[in-house]
């Protein structure tokens, strides 16, 4: 069984020149994708969907290779930086640059009341949320479409706007406020203003995309491939937004390790909310449970609904007299394990026939309990849903055994993991 220390993962931009560097962690790492590529063999006319695909580091760059890609996820912001890698949108570059400048400066023209540096409370300061919502009215963002809406109205020939709103979010951690912290994926609002407008940031983040877009356009000809197809979806509850049935699924679900993704893409998540004129809240409650929301509804499903191994791990944890056993870890590792399950229910009844399913999940340990989420998908694409299973293969995440905090002199964080690369086939009876 061979090591692997997936905590950040990478794709396929050269991490020197690519505008996503800072953003690499939720890709798939590169024996991942090796093993994901064994699977699926010729990729040739291949329809594939990531429902909970993030920037899709990988996948995004597929329709290259005559790939039908589909990508999903429950906040838009990850699917419009994901668009950015779109043949399209490379295609048009040079004529989306110029009409985004001619924005940047109509709204920089514009005086703000004060623009000195300060601390901020929150995420967004005053004068970047003006900017921010007077650039929003020049790109008519929501006047026919919305992307927070579970509508391909947006994503559907809309790849100029959709251009103008990354390079916004590839300046998010320039025009945003945050605390500094050891640990970047636990980002905290609040912090000193780095910037009080967001016209010098923005044309910075569009000047380094624009070289890096440079080298990888070559000699693109996009009416050649398929196009890139973003679809914001909520799996978990089954909105899938018209995705036509895939011949393979690959996917990696997020881990039950309490990392809140609306706090990992606070910058990004929050300024795509002002430019929106939306609130983040909602992305919060309803992506699959890998955070605590008080007063949230259990999803429709009881214990008796998942699979026995899991329900009897689930009891054992409530049953726990530890601190904290029943009133906290045994609600959040329910949560997970309903909404993963419901999430993996949707996907075997999506898959077409003789398709071909590729889940990459983690287990976690909760004290002397194994919550065992490769368990949960194996049950039930097997047993539920009579998939065979082609490889699945285990590894250990030793950057989760028993770290010691920077700056710290006691003390560890982190827990052992295992992470399994799950593959199914679903039979043509």
């Amino acid at each position: 069984m061979a090591n692997l220390n997936t905590n950040r993962k990478v794709g396929s931009d050269n991490l020197e020149t690519s505008p996503f560097y800072s953003r690499t962690y939720g890709g798939f790492t590169r024996q991942q994708i090796e093993y994901i590529c064994q699977i699926v063999g010729k990729l040739d006319g291949k329809t594939v969907l990531d429902p909970m695909s993030g920037q899709a580091f990988e996948l995004s760059t597929w329709s290259k290779k005559n790939v039908n890609v589909w990508l999903g996820d429950i906040d838009p912001t990850m699917l419009i930086l994901a668009s950015l890698r779109s043949i399209k949108i490379i295609s048009n570059r040079k004529r989306f640059a110029e009409d985004l400048k001619k924005k940047l400066k109509a709204v920089h023209r514009k005086k703000r009341k004060s623009e000195n540096l300060r601390f901020v409370d929150g995420w967004i300061s005053t004068s970047i949320e003006q900017d921010l919502h007077d650039l929003s009215k020049l790109l008519e963002i929501g006047l026919f479409s919305d992307p927070f809406e579970f509508s391909p109205n947006f994503w559907v020939d809309n790849e100029q706007v959709i251009f103008e709103i990354g390079m916004v979010l590839l300046a998010a951690r320039e025009i945003s406020c945050f605390r500094n912290t050891d640990n970047r994926t636990w980002l905290r609002p609040g912090g000193r203003m780095k910037t009080a407008r967001i016209f010098p940031a923005v044309m910075r983040a569009l000047d380094v995309w624009m070289k890096h877009s440079d080298l990888v356009a070559g000699d693109l000809d996009h009416e050649n491939y398929p196009n890139l197809n973003c679809r914001r979806m909520d799996l978990a509850s089954g909105i899938l937004n018209g995705v036509p049935k895939p011949t393979t699924i690959i996917t990696s679900p997020p881990y039950a390790n309490r990392l809140e993704y609306t706090k990992m893409w606070g910058p990004e998540t929050e300024v795509m909310a002002a430019l929106c004129n939306k609130s983040t809240e909602s992305i919060r409650r309803n992506q699959i449970g890998t955070v605590l929301v008080k007063d949230q509804p259990i999803r429709n499903l009881g214990l008796e609904e998942l699979p026995k191994e899991t329900a009897e791990v689930l009891e054992m944890i409530r049953e726990d007299k530890a601190k904290y056993s029943a009133s906290y870890y045994f609600p959040f590792f329910q949560m997970y394990a309903q909404t993963l399950a419901m999430s993996i229910r949707s996907l075997c009844r999506l898959l077409r026939k003789n398709g071909t399913l590729i889940v990459i999940v983690r287990d976690t340990v909760r004290k002397d309990s194994l919550f065992s989420a490769s368990q949960l998908v194996r049950r039930i694409a097997t047993h539920e849903f009579n998939f065979s299973e082609i490889k699945c293969t285990q590894k250990i995440v030793k950057g989760h055994v028993g770290q010691l905090r920077k700056g710290a002199v006691s003390g560890v964080y982190g827990l052992a993991q295992q992470e399994w690369w799950l593959s199914f086939k679903k039979d043509s009876k």
